[in-house]
């Protein structure tokens, strides 16, 4: 038993109220000096937890540390596997990492990697993507393969559905929308993104299994973000006491959707309401070139059906658009 794990579940568990040291002595079988060692390592690690005599230990509810202990309360049945990180390179990198570790046949599958703070987070294309600590909050899934690569490509389509109902449920700011295929934006501006990776099997060639990377901007102040995309970047505005609860919604709802991929048409109904591209005029970019289009649906199989300027019509699978005079 790890004490000072124990001793921090005890207290999210009853969190903005004070715990008797003896009470957690007695529930943990410990000493009362182990229980008072463990709140002090607690303490040295930032989490604000007040104490007195004859006032036991309290952990602020406004405590916004991302941990297991603070996550646990929220999942609504047994939670995943998790890996916490408070700073880390990238948490799809941390992924690829354990994948590449596993012994044949043991890939972690289900296992969530979660960080405070990236410090080389990458977005699509191998851009550079923007990760600083505030309260946001960086996930990577670690995810069985679909039946196919179409179903596989549903992923990131399944991940920004989840993204948006978890918005739903926690906050209060403007309903979010998606710019194709995984972008979300909020009062016209970006808030979180999205990077699907196939691992190959080199022996095989086929898919051996799909790292999905979530980033949420949480309570980033505008100065946050490199100037240059300041214009387009933006930020969800969110109690501190939410954060682990917010986290926990996404990580349940991401694992559920993204579990069960053999029905695309409710998925694509959610996807559809959300989007925020149909019926806008749009550049279709395709490396240092962009074409004008106008995007005018999108396929049960998350394709977009496009009509550019000289009245072809065309579909993308995938690559990247811009919506003209939004960003």
């Amino acid at each position: 038993m790890n004490i000072r794990e124990e001793t921090l579940r005890a207290l999210e568990k009853n969190r903005g109220k004070p715990v008797s040291g003896e009470s957690l002595a007695k529930s943990l079988n410990v000493s009362r000096t182990a229980i008072w060692k463990a709140v002090s390592d607690l303490k040295r690690a930032g989490y604000p937890i007040t104490s007195g005599t004859n006032r036991g230990y309290a952990l602020s509810d406004e405590s916004r540390i991302l941990s297991a202990q603070g996550l646990s309360p929220w999942f609504s049945r047994v939670a995943p596997p998790l890996s916490i990180h408070r700073t880390i390179d990238s948490t799809n990198n941390e992924a690829k990492r354990i994948i590449a570790e596993a012994s044949a046949g043991g890939i972690p599958f289900g296992l969530v990697i979660a960080a405070d703070e990236q410090t080389a987070g990458r977005g699509r294309r191998g851009r550079t993507f923007c990760s600083p600590a505030a309260d946001s909050i960086y996930l990577s899934f670690i995810l069985k393969p679909a039946s196919n690569m179409e179903r596989s490509l549903l992923t990131t389509i399944a991940a920004a559905t989840a993204v948006c109902e978890t918005i739903e449920c926690v906050c209060e700011d403007a309903p979010p929308r998606i710019k194709w295929v995984n972008d979300i934006f909020m009062d016209g501006k970006k808030v979180c993104g999205i990077l699907t990776e196939a691992i190959s099997d080199i022996e095989s060639g086929g898919i051996e299994a799909l790292v999905l990377g979530v980033g949420v901007n949480i309570n980033v102040p505008e100065t946050a973000f490199p100037k240059e995309i300041r214009r387009v970047a933006g930020s969800i505005r969110l109690p501190a006491r939410d954060r682990n609860r917010f986290a926990a919604v996404l990580i349940e709802r991401t694992l559920a959707v993204c579990g069960d991929l053999s029905d695309s048409k409710p998925l694509m109904e959610h996807y559809r309401r959300r989007s925020m591209i149909v019926g806008k005029p749009i550049h279709v970019i395709r490396g240092a070139q962009k074409e004008n289009a106008i995007a005018l649906a999108i396929g049960d199989d998350g394709s977009l059906a496009v009509e550019y300027a000289n009245g072809e019509r065309g579909i993308l699978h995938s690559g990247e658009v811009s919506i003209l005079n939004a960003e």
